[in-house]
């Protein structure tokens, strides 16, 4: 796993709501592959990665207002002592 280069673009698209559409057909700036957008429930984090071979992702961000459609893509969690408290990550991710 490695951390998505140049991703700052990205994460201002999902800041600024684009439409789910834009966010969509974004590439991965590391390997071209196809992008996902995890938010954590209650919507205040959320990381980037992509679906390629080499798993790329982003540093994990805090947001104060997730835009419209973030449950879409929405992390499910499962149940664990790390995730009992789902709304926040666990300090070590």
């Amino acid at each position: 796993m490695e951390l998505i280069p140049r991703v700052d673009p990205i994460l201002q698209r999902i800041r600024l709501h684009d439409d789910l559409a834009t966010v969509e057909a974004a590439r991965c700036p590391g390997c071209g592959a196809a992008i996902r957008v995890d938010f954590w429930p209650g919507g205040r984090y959320f990381q980037v990665r992509c679906e390629g071979r080499i798993l790329h992702r982003s540093v994990l961000q805090k947001i104060d207002e997730p835009p419209p459609w973030w449950t879409a893509w929405m992390f499910k969690p499962v149940e664990s002592i790390i995730t009992r408290f789902a709304d926040e990550p666990h300090p070590g991710l």
